[in-house]
């Protein structure tokens, strides 16, 4: 991927409120971004259950044990060209887990399909995962 300039980061964000939950998430210590989807339709409250019970079991996974900390992260929700929702994510807390696992654990909880990148401020994530404006935050966070 090409990277970019912080301010060709801020172009991608199409409104004030995107720029400004980007801007505030741009230099947090988040390990992935995440795009998880779902096989068929699911009610958002159903999706909402099953994006918390990954987030659980990435919380609890044994690869965790000796990692400080909560799973902390930040979603933004919307609907794929076929009127399913998708979330995109910016995840923390999650080192020692692998990406297969986690993508296995998405495929099993989810019902749909994980893609997971390793978090690199320069490819405009942080900007990027609320372009719906449907963002929603863990409980914890970084200074909790």
């Amino acid at each position: 991927m090409k990277k970019r300039s912080h301010d060709d980061r801020r172009r991608i964000a199409e409104t004030s409120v995107q720029k400004a939950i980007g801007d505030w998430v741009y230099r947090r210590p988040w390990n992935w971004f995440v795009t998880l989807t779902f096989a068929a339709q699911v009610h958002p409250e159903q999706a909402d259950k099953r994006y918390l019970r990954w987030i659980a079991a990435l919380t609890h996974h044994p690869a965790r044990r000796a990692a400080p900390g909560p799973v902390v992260w930040a979603r933004g929700t919307e609907l794929q060209g076929r009127e399913v929702i998708h979330y995109h994510a910016l995840i923390a807390g999650v080192a020692p887990i692998s990406v297969f696992a986690a993508s296995k654990l998405w495929e099993k909880i989810g019902g749909g399909h994980a893609r997971i990148y390793p978090y690199t401020w320069d490819l405009g994530a942080a900007y990027y995962f609320g372009k719906a404006g449907d963002v929603d935050f863990s409980s914890t966070w970084f200074d909790e």
